[in-house]
C-alpha cells in the first residue's frame, strides 16, 4: 500500500513538470487585430507614452479619460490629428467636446 501511494504521488509530481511545458506549445492565433488603437491620439500623449488620465483637460479627453470631459476648461473645444504611420498608413481622428453647465458635456 505504501509502495502505491508512493508511485501515485511520483506520478502527480511528473505531471506536473510535464503538463507547462505542453501548454506553451499551443499556437496563437489571430492575435494582431485592433492594433491602431494602441496608437496615441495626440502628439502630448505620445510625448507621455500614453499616460494621459490625469492630465488631458480638452476635447482629446475622449480617447484617453472620458471621465475628464466634466473637468472641461472652456464651453467648446475641439482637436483634429493626422498620424502619418509605417507603411503609408494614415490615421486621423476629430474630437469635439460641449460643456452645458446643467446637463454636463458632451
Amino acid at each position: 500500500m505504501k509502495n502505491i501511494k508512493l508511485a501515485i504521488c511520483l506520478i502527480l509530481l511528473l505531471a506536473m513538470f510535464v503538463m507547462p511545458t505542453q501548454a506553451q506549445d499551443m499556437k496563437k492565433i489571430a492575435q494582431a487585430g485592433m492594433q491602431f488603437l494602441k496608437i496615441d491620439g495626440t502628439a502630448r500623449g505620445a510625448a507621455m507614452a500614453g499616460a494621459m488620465t490625469v492630465d488631458a483637460f480638452n476635447a482629446s479627453a475622449v480617447f484617453y479619460n472620458p471621465a475628464a470631459l466634466s473637468w472641461l476648461e472652456s464651453d467648446f473645444d475641439i482637436m483634429a490629428n493626422n498620424t502619418r504611420w509605417i507603411a503609408d498608413i494614415s490615421y486621423n481622428h476629430i474630437a469635439a467636446a460641449y460643456s452645458l453647465e446643467s446637463i454636463g458635456t458632451f
